[in-house]
């Protein structure tokens, strides 16, 4: 797949569209694969760790969460990525999708009883869903025998642990588990749990979803300031060709 460097991460080129059907391909072919959701946060965390890099370089697909990635395409690359992705909305598809093919999907990750609700909330949403796994498992690597143990065997699993514990986890254990497809989704259940509010379509259509999120929780403050680094970095590049 058509991928695009930025800031040394590679993001597929792809629009909504061609995401879904890129993931209905991998959960059809038999074979293994892992989707990220990387935005402007995450590539800044990416600079700092390398192996946390390595794992979304080596992903399946690593779908464009955030308009700022879009962006810096264009900035870098003259190359503009199609679109943003979102990852939430990609996997409320891939749930719709699923009840049409009979994907048997589980839940892994959030706080306490996140997952079980998120999957009671889909469950509804998408009438004969097979969630057939929901809990908080734990994304230290002290804990992944137990849960490939406990994990059944599934076609797509949702890893919610936030970046970069879900993709560490990912890697570590894609190849000792019985899944076809692994998709890491950050808050994704808190959302579907009502535990956090998305923002309006209009606020996610000007980019400002990061801002909405900053308002109902101001300790993400700390971590938005990867966005204006992110921007720094990407100047910094264009303009004089060197790292800061």
């Amino acid at each position: 797949m058509d991928k695009v460097e930025i800031l040394g991460v590679k993001i597929s080129r792809v629009n909504f569209k061609e995401a879904l059907k890129t993931v209905e391909k991998f959960l059809a072919d038999g074979k293994k694969h892992y989707i990220v959701t990387p935005n402007p946060e995450q590539i800044i965390l990416a600079q700092k760790n390398h192996h946390f890099r390595q794992i979304l370089n080596q992903a399946d697909l690593a779908i464009p969460d955030g308009v700022g990635l879009v962006w810096a395409s264009r900035i870098l690359q003259n190359s503009k990525l199609i679109e943003r992705v979102s990852g939430v909305d990609l996997m409320e598809r891939l749930c719709q999708r699923a009840v049409q093919n009979g994907w048997r999907i589980g839940l892994l990750g959030g706080k306490g009883k996140v997952a079980a609700r998120a999957a009671e909330v889909l469950k509804k949403r998408y009438g004969g869903l097979k969630i057939i796994f929901a809990a908080a498992g734990n994304p230290s690597s002290t804990f992944d025998q137990k849960i490939r143990k406990d994990l059944p065997n599934l076609d797509l699993l949702l890893v919610a642990y936030g970046a970069p514990k879900q993709e560490e986890w990912i890697g570590r254990n894609l190849a000792e588990i019985n899944v076809g497809v692994l998709m890491a989704v950050g808050g994704a259940f808190e959302f579907l749990a009502g535990r956090q509010r998305r923002a309006p379509k209009i606020i996610q259509s000007f980019g400002f979803e990061w801002f909405w999120r900053l308002i109902f929780q101001p300790w993400r403050l700390k971590r938005q300031l990867a966005l204006p680094e992110f921007a720094l970095r990407v100047w910094a590049t264009k303009l004089k060709g060197f790292k800061v």
